[in-house]
């Protein structure tokens, strides 16, 4: 997973915890790794949640590559949380921020033999207005400026907001305190490898065209 931050306001985040005890639905949501801005395979989570509390087999990750450079750079990992599939698969992420082009790059790589439903998940905060300009590409309002996300054209893509069934579009910044927001979710199944890439651009802040 992966959060970004940009003309001083949270854009893509990790939705927080929200409940420990109270409500399960809704602590087991957030813990989720559909909750997250990652890959979700066959809607397993990455790792196996045994309780409120308690964690089962996990998820073992490794950075194959990090190349920062003075203009951004580029992190690559993969982890192997779907290896319990009957097909087992591994998801390899690589995300590249070329600063002077003001570009994020998300490369997903699943690595299997058989059939998997993938879905690839994005969650705004809060304060993010979110606009259709075509098919797979979004325009991100964040108030101080803006952002372009296109996903892979692969991808078939839905947006939640506040929803309830299936629960997803929310953020919690504390305790018992949720507010709703928006979630990309890009959906594809796939025999066999595959790679797919997601692309954010990034305005200059608003701030700086005015002037």
């Amino acid at each position: 997973s992966f959060t970004l931050w940009a003309f001083g306001k949270d854009i893509l985040v990790d939705p927080g915890t929200y409940d420990y005890f109270s409500y399960p639905k809704w602590r087991e949501y957030f813990r989720s790794t559909r909750a997250h801005n990652t890959v979700v395979v066959d809607e397993m989570n990455q790792s196996e949640m045994l309780g409120l509390f308690l964690w089962g087999k996990r998820a073992e990750a490794r950075c194959l590559t990090w190349e920062p450079t003075d203009a951004g750079g580029r992190v690559t990992g993969e982890h192997n949380g779907y290896s319990c599939l009957k097909d087992p698969v591994i998801h390899r992420r690589s995300i590249e921020l070329d600063c002077e082009k003001r570009v994020l790059t998300i490369q997903d790589e699943i690595i299997a033999h058989s059939e998997h439903n993938i879905a690839v998940y994005f969650h705004l905060a809060e304060n993010c207005t979110v606009n259709p300009l075509g098919r797979n590409h979004y325009s991100i309002d964040a108030g101080t400026g803006k952002a372009d996300m296109i996903l892979d054209s692969s991808l078939d893509v839905e947006l939640y907001e506040g929803s309830t069934n299936p629960i997803c579009g929310w953020v919690s910044r504390g305790y018992h305190q949720k507010q709703a927001s928006t979630t990309i979710v890009g959906r594809c199944s796939c025999k066999g490898n595959k790679t797919f890439m997601c692309r954010i651009n990034i305005d200059e802040p608003a701030v700086n065209r005015q002037s």
